[in-house]
């Protein structure tokens, strides 16, 4: 019997040492991370404003239909560097530069900005939360400046940003 303690007591105390020295890594929520043309880092966190919300609201510049619904994921534009991702409605899925109300927007830290418009791209949503919750997928691609001058390669993607309140509310 005093072996069986002594057996349970030093499994506990085994158990205990192996459970401080391993960490468990808790995903990160409300962040946008990339590559660009590999080398640069590009990382957004919370402190950086971003934003991602359902619109809807007139838009015929963008699309033939007179109501525009698309989600857009942002860090603050105001500031260099910055991303803007849109992509149809309110739903997970695989979307390119071929899909209505699609867009990708970066502006790099010397100001200059690049669009999908004129590039390659693919945006994974693979999951899609009730407002309060998350939005998180991958991107990926190459994007263009207006001009066609120069490119750059957007590889590694990663967003988790939670959902605000939709535009306008429904």
């Amino acid at each position: 019997m005093k072996i069986a303690i002594l057996f349970f007591g030093l499994c506990l105390l085994f158990n205990s040492w192996s459970c401080k020295k391993t960490e468990v890594s808790v995903p990160k929520d409300n962040f946008i991370s990339f590559i660009v043309d590999n080398k640069d880092t590009i990382n957004f966190d919370s402190t950086a404003n971003l934003a991602a919300n359902f619109n809807l609201w007139k838009n015929t510049f963008y699309s033939q239909d007179p109501l525009s619904n698309y989600t857009c994921l942002m860090s603050d534009t105001l500031t260099t560097p910055s991303i803007v991702i849109n992509v149809p409605g309110k739903t997970t899925g695989k979307f390119n530069e071929l899909n209505r109300n699609t867009y990708v927007r970066y502006i790099g830290k010397n100001g200059t900005s690049y669009s999908g418009i004129l590039g390659i791209y693919e945006i994974v949503i693979s999951e899609y939360g009730k407002i309060g919750g998350q939005i998180r997928g991958e991107f990926k691609g190459v994007l263009r400046q207006k001009n066609q001058a120069s490119s750059v390669l957007i590889t590694n993607g990663h967003f988790s940003i939670r959902r605000s309140d939709d535009y306008p509310k429904l």
